[in-house]
């Protein structure tokens, strides 16, 4: 995709662009579009989301308006099958669905496949890259 599309997207996602404001950087990294089995208080639902690179989230202004982006040591392999703490981070609408949109869910648990998974953000309202993603995981 081109990066004058990527701005497009990035300033409608955001909705918050004018004609002349700057546009926001798009994510910088690649990303593997998924579904996910997701439950939180019993409730389950698919939900579409994306496995993402490490640089998926540096690359961009874009930041959670609760809690953070991942940190490298989430990215390791070796660290998702070795049992360490799995995490994700939740779209505004997934936050405001399952979670009331509780600035408190940071450090919750919610399952995800089938696996505990640490929520450690939530991205602005608008924000889905790919086009209708509610969650983001490292790979």
């Amino acid at each position: 995709m081109t990066r004058l599309r990527w701005l497009i997207i990035g300033c409608l996602a955001l909705a918050s662009c004018r004609f002349g404001d700057p546009a926001p950087n798009p994510p910088a990294g690649s990303y593997h579009a998924e579904s996910f089995q997701v439950s939180a208080g019993g409730a389950t639902e698919t939900v579409q989301g994306a496995a993402v690179s490490d640089a998926f989230f540096s690359g961009g202004k874009l930041r959670p308006i609760v809690g953070r982006t991942f940190i490298s040591q989430e990215y390791s392999a070796l660290a998702q099958q070795n049992g360490s703490v799995r995490v994700a981070i939740l779209s505004y609408s997934l936050w405001e669905r399952k979670f009331h949109a509780d600035a408190g869910v940071i450090g919750r648990t919610l399952q995800v496949n089938g696996h505990d998974v640490v929520i450690v953000g939530t991205m602005p309202k608008g924000f889905a890259v790919p086009p209708g993603a509610e969650l983001w995981v490292p790979r």
